[in-house]
Formats: C-alpha cells, structure tokens, sequence
C-alpha cells in the first residue's frame, strides 16, 4: 500500500472515477470500467483503514472526488446484471462507495466537517428514503450519518435541516422477512439517533414532534433483542427537559390502558425473573448464608441510602433547607430506601425465626430418638430379666 501511494496510485485512481470520456476511460467499456472502479475503490477502503494515505488525501480532495463520484454510482449500479451477473448488490458501486465515505469520516473532525459542507447528507438521507435499496446499503448509509455526527455539532445541524430526523423516524419502523436484516437496521437507527440527534435541541425537539419517542419505546415494549439499545438511548433523550411529557402521553399499542409506568414495571419484573440472579443458588445456602445473601443483594442501595442520609444531615448541620419539590423528592428517596431495609430485616428476622424453629424442631427430634433409644435398651433388658426368671423357675422345679 505504501509503495503504491509513493507511485502516485490516488492522483491516477481518481482519473478512472467518472463515467465521462477521458483520455483513460474511452477505450473501455461500461462493465470493464465499473470493474476498474471497484477495483479503486477496494485498494482505496484498505488504504483509508490503515491510514496510510491521510496526508495525501487531504491533498488531493480525495473526498471531493468520493462525493462527486457517489451520484454517477447510484445512477450506473445495476446490481446483478453488472458484468454477466459477477457483481452482486452487496459489492456493488454503491456500497463499496459508501465505504470509502465511511472510512473517510472517521479521519477526524476536520473531514466530518468538510464532508458535510460539501452537501454529503443530501446524498445519504436520499439514498436512505429510497426504500428499493437493500438492507447493507441501508446499513451502511446510517453508519456515515452516525461516524460524521459524531462530537460534531455543526454535522448535526445540517444533518437536522436536510430531513434527517424524519428519515430516522421511519427508519425505527423497518420491517424485514429476514429478522437478522432487520435487527441490524434497528440497532443502526438507534446508534444513528445517539450520535446525529442527542445533544442538539433542535433535532431533539424535531425528533419528539415526529413521534420519535413512541416509536423507540413501540421497540423496547416489541423487540426484546435490542431492548437494552432503545432502552440506553430514551435515556440520554431524557436528560431533554421536554421529552417528559412525550413520554407520558405513550400508550401501548398492544393495550391501550398500558403507559410507561406499567411497561417499565414489567420489563423490571420480566428482567428479574428471567435472569434470577441469586435465585439459582439459593437452595444450597444454609440458612445463615441466606441471611447474609440479603445484604449483598440490596448493598448498592444501603451504600446509596447512606449518602442521602449523609446529605440530609449536612442539609440540616448548615441549616439549609431545600425548596419544597426537591425536599419531597429527597424525603420520597429517604422513604423508599428506608423501606427497602425493613423489607430485608423483616426477611432477614423471618429467616432467623425459621433458623430457630428448625434448631428446636431437630432437638426435638434428638430427645424423641435419644428417647426412643433408651426405651427400647430398657425394654430389653426388662425382657432379658423375665427370661432369666422364667429360666430360673424351671430349673427350681427340675430339682
């Protein structure tokens, strides 16, 4: 690859990206160019992955070239009739372009930017509506828009006005015979909305008028595979004061008396049986080990209970006091935690209790038996003497 670059391989590679007359491309046909071009466009994605050609990139506006080629690819790709049905649509013109885009956005914050000024996300968001194009390319046209959004504030502006927070929408409601395929373009979405839509207002706001939120909590209520993605993303949308109210308007479209607060009750529920967590074991503890497994279990809230206790008490030391919605906030949290320890000591007394009982029950058990022993030895021995007698009296009589 190095030598390559050092033989001037972009300046001569970029002459064969053009379906126009040149003096390189007239004397070839249209299929042996197209293979000339993914050939280019094969050598160019290793060359960007490895970095080797960084520098010589920038000089030669290698992403200017990429850009303008992205139309010409579009228009000539022709899937499987390419070259006597050698070139498939998964390693077509587009997608391989695609890639070099790709690889190109990942050079820094410098190229995010110059790409997005040259007008890239019209090209993507029109490829990404075009619901004939399949899964890779969708793929792969979500996976730009997310590398070049990326702490890249001024992508995400543009990205927002040229119609791609309505393009994610829709794209949270693909459907796909093939699950694989469709799980794939989900996660995609997602990530795609973590880094082209949280943390600007703007597309934010844009993003819950779309009904953005209902769709991704439509996901984490029917898709349980990429539960934790959605789950991980209405998180950070959440730290937007506004999505609040969104979020609870949301009604299930399985059961329309269902809101947030049941679905999350029930995937909480759902989550704990599931996984089971110390359950699986808990037979085979002793009853001491099942009193200390109950510390274990709730110690991330005792720790958590004892800071609030801590703030409380350096609250009332410096005698502050908290305007009324935080206060009832934090005693609501003081509450909660303190409940959640009696809950355990009253377990933990339970257990106790049954630890008791059952030493009682067992030297009970020992006294019954021990007891029982100790008839049977004097009944024994009641009957040897009787024996004795009875052998003594006809020995008495023989004489």
């Amino acid at each position: 690859m190095e030598m390559a670059h050092k033989l001037g391989f972009l300046e001569f590679s970029f002459k064969y990206l053009t379906f126009e007359n040149n003096e390189y491309t007239k004397y070839l046909n249209v299929m042996q160019l197209k293979q000339i071009q993914l050939q280019i466009l094969d050598i160019l994605n290793l060359m960007l992955q490895e970095r080797s050609i960084v520098k010589q990139w920038y000089k030669c506006n290698g992403c200017q070239y990429i850009y303008k080629f992205l139309p010409d690819a579009i228009f000539n790709e022709s899937g499987l009739s390419d070259g006597c049905n050698v070139i498939s649509s998964t390693v077509g013109l587009i997608p391989t372009t695609l890639k070099v885009l790709l690889f190109s956005s990942q050079l820094g914050i410098y190229m995010k930017t110059y790409l997005g000024n040259l007008g890239i996300f019209k090209n993507l968001i029109e490829i990404l509506n075009n619901n004939s194009f399949n899964c890779d390319i969708i793929q792969l046209g979500l996976m730009i828009c997310s590398s070049l959004c990326h702490d890249c504030m001024q992508n995400k502006d543009i990205f927002s006005k040229e119609g791609g927070v309505e393009m994610i929408t829709q794209k949270l409601k693909y459907q796909d015979p093939n699950k694989n395929n469709e799980q794939l373009i989900l996660i995609s979405a997602i990530d795609c909305i973590w880094k082209s839509i949280c943390g600007c207002k703007k597309s934010e706001f844009k993003f819950f008028e779309n009904e953005g939120l209902e769709l991704l909590i439509n996901l984490i209520e029917n898709k349980k595979e990429i539960r934790n993605y959605s789950m991980g993303c209405l998180l950070d949308l959440m730290e937007n004061i506004n999505a609040r109210s969104y979020i609870l308007l949301w009604r299930s479209s399985n059961n329309c008396n269902m809101g947030i607060e049941q679905l999350l009750i029930n995937i909480w529920i759902e989550v704990e049986k599931n996984i089971g967590g110390f359950d699986t074991f808990d037979s085979t503890l002793t009853i001491d080990q099942k009193i200390y497994l109950e510390y274990i279990k709730k110690y991330l809230d005792f720790k958590i209970g004892e800071i609030w206790d801590e703030i409380i008490d350096e609250l009332n030391i410096k005698g502050i006091r908290p305007i009324t919605p935080e206060n009832d906030y934090i005693m609501a949290i003081h509450r909660s935690l303190n409940k959640k320890g009696e809950n355990v000591q009253k377990f933990q007394q339970e257990l106790t209790k049954m630890k008791n009982n059952l030493q009682i029950t067992e030297n009970n058990y020992f006294m019954e038996e021990l007891q029982q022993i100790e008839r049977i030895k004097y009944e024994s021995l009641e009957r040897e003497k009787y024996q004795n007698r009875i052998k003594q009296a006809f020995k008495s009589q023989n004489k």
